[in-house]
């Protein structure tokens, strides 16, 4: 006598079955979209970066050019100045502080959009 095996299941195993396969499928449609999701999140962030780092230098550029103005022409006008008292020198003097101070403030500001 020649025995047979059959693999039968219950319906009830069946379905089990199915629905555990259909999980394993979704749950996997699910991690490919994310990491699509993700990749294109990615390629957006590059982008902005780079513009941003463009604009920072831009800007860092044209705040250079003037500061090299700045100092140039703050030297020339505070040995001016001393010509015409301490006073009036110390006047000078507490503006540049100001314009100084707006240069700081503008480079941190380009420092931290990098």
């Amino acid at each position: 006598m020649q025995e047979t095996t059959e693999n039968t299941t219950t319906p009830q195993e069946d379905t089990i079955q199915e629905s555990a396969a259909q999980k394993s499928e979704s749950s996997k449609f699910s991690l490919d979209s994310f990491f699509n999701e993700a990749d294109i999140m990615r390629q957006e962030l590059a982008l902005k970066m780079h513009l941003a780092q463009m604009d920072a230098k831009d800007e860092y550029e044209k705040l250079d050019t003037h500061f090299e103005s700045f100092k140039v022409k703050s030297k020339e006008m505070l040995e001016s100045a001393a010509e015409f008292g301490e006073e009036f020198g110390e006047d000078v003097q507490e503006s540049f502080k100001r314009f100084a101070s707006k240069f700081k403030e503008q480079y941190e500001n380009i420092k931290n959009k990098i």
